[in-house]
């Protein structure tokens, strides 16, 4: 057996925060939502020259819809300017929907990575597992530009977005 020191992935690997068990889903009623995920840098270095390449987003069932996978960079409150983007619909079976990217975005270890779903007209598109403790598993906006711990509207709302990125060592990005 050979180990290498540091670790780096080989191959590919889902990254999330949730428990893979679904106890609803929130929305806005309708309106304009944002919800995302952001994995900081620092807690990425095991993953660095890796890419995202598709996201998993879970479909609880109950309404079907247009939406769009937004992956970036981003500070640690604010998801930055789009690098890869795609559209997709819930289609009101319950489960999870793979979206592959356009193109890959790299794991740098120097930038947040941010997941995010953009949907309006769905009442209740974004669906939740329980808490796992992570402000960084429930990111909010109605608008894309402010956002909020999903949490800090009450206990009831400490929850876990079902969002997933795939990284992996075998994907091309754009130089």
């Amino acid at each position: 057996v050979a180990l290498t020191w540091p670790y780096t992935l080989q191959g590919s690997e889902w990254l999330y925060y949730d428990d893979n068990t679904p106890v609803t889903a929130i929305g806005l009623n309708g309106g304009t939502m944002y919800w995302a995920i952001m994995f900081p840098a620092d807690q990425l270095s095991d993953y660095i020259g890796t890419s995202v390449t598709k996201v998993k987003v879970y479909d609880f069932g109950n309404e079907t819809g247009d939406a769009t996978v937004l992956v970036s960079y981003g500070s640690l409150v604010n998801p930055g300017e789009s690098i890869a983007t795609k559209s997709f619909s819930f289609d009101g079976n319950a489960g999870w929907k793979e979206v592959e990217l356009p193109q890959a975005v790299e794991i740098t270890g120097k930038d947040n990575v941010w997941i995010t779903i953009f949907q309006h007209g769905m009442e209740y598109p974004a669906a939740v597992s329980a808490n796992d403790n992570d402000p960084n598993a429930r990111w909010i906006s109605a608008n894309g530009m402010q956002w909020q711990d999903l949490g800090s509207f009450g206990s009831q709302y400490q929850l876990t977005f079902m969002l997933r990125a795939f990284v992996t060592n075998e994907a091309e990005t754009e130089a």
